[in-house]
């Protein structure tokens, strides 16, 4: 740990470390760089691969061991209960903060590729900054770690881990980047299933399909934009992805018990 800064960073490859069954007074976080191996919570197994993230939290037991004398190697994120604190203050009620810290399992995500990219070249970076320049590296520390965790637990919940992270990424995809204003096609596209798997696995998993997933985010952004623009409700309705204004404004009473019109004015000063 960095008392300097109260987080700190750290590249671990298994063919020069000896891991054991450990816990801590401070929070951690690790990304899966390369490989695999077999991590073991609190009792439970499971195998994480490239990509996969973990938020061990303080008194959680875990170490790590190989698979069939696979290397594997990690980013190890460390900090303190207080930066810990800070952090989930900062992001407010909205922020699952209680189920992060109440869940039996030490919460789990999946980076897409091209996040692990960018995670990455931050962590390259941090290379360049001088040694002496504690507040520097402190800054640059806890932005990564905000980044993380909203970018991948922003919608976690207790039952997050029943829900496989391929889906749970998928779904996350959909609500931050716009995938939402492409449709369903964009969705199987990102997904990597057929169109049957993903149909069946939203199902079976958010109890929605895949076009009551996509208009209900849909519908949120128009409500969203009634109350924060002045756009014309026909402009708006299109830029979230419908495609005709009788289907959406039919969604729309549906979900808020009132028109567009109604509802702007309602939530308009």
């Amino acid at each position: 740990m960095d008392t300097a800064t109260g987080i700190g960073y750290r590249i671990v490859n298994s063919r020069t470390e000896y891991f054991t069954e450990h816990t801590h007074n401070y929070a951690e976080m690790f990304i899966m760089l390369s490989g695999r191996t077999c991590h073991t919570a609190n009792g439970t197994r499971r195998e994480l691969s490239a990509g996969d993230v973990v938020f061990i939290r303080p008194s959680d037991v875990h170490k790590y061991s190989k698979i069939k004398d696979e290397e594997f190697s990690f980013c190890n994120l460390t900090f303190t209960k207080e930066t810990l604190e800070s952090a989930f203050f900062y992001l407010g009620n909205g922020f699952p903060s209680k189920n992060l810290l109440c869940a039996q399992q030490p919460p789990t995500a999946t980076m897409a590729r091209y996040e692990r990219e960018r995670f990455e070249k931050q962590i390259e970076s941090l290379g360049a900054i001088a040694a002496e320049d504690a507040p520097r590296r402190k800054t640059a520390l806890r932005i990564l770690l905000m980044q993380l965790f909203t970018t991948l637990f922003s919608d976690f919940s207790h039952e997050s881990h029943r829900i496989p992270p391929w889906l749970e990424l998928l779904c996350a995809r959909m609500r931050t980047e716009g995938g939402f204003k492409e449709g369903s096609e964009q969705m199987i596209a990102l997904s990597g299933r057929t169109r049957e798997h993903l149909a069946r696995s939203m199902k079976k998993y958010t109890g929605q399909t895949v076009s009551e997933f996509i208009s209900d985010l849909r519908l949120n952004y128009i409500a969203n934009m009634l109350k924060n623009s002045n756009k014309r409700i026909s402009e708006i309705v299109f830029e979230s992805g419908f495609g005709t204004l009788s289907l959406a404004t039919t969604l729309f009473k549906k979900k808020y018990g009132l028109s567009m019109s109604a509802y702007r004015a309602l939530h308009t000063p």
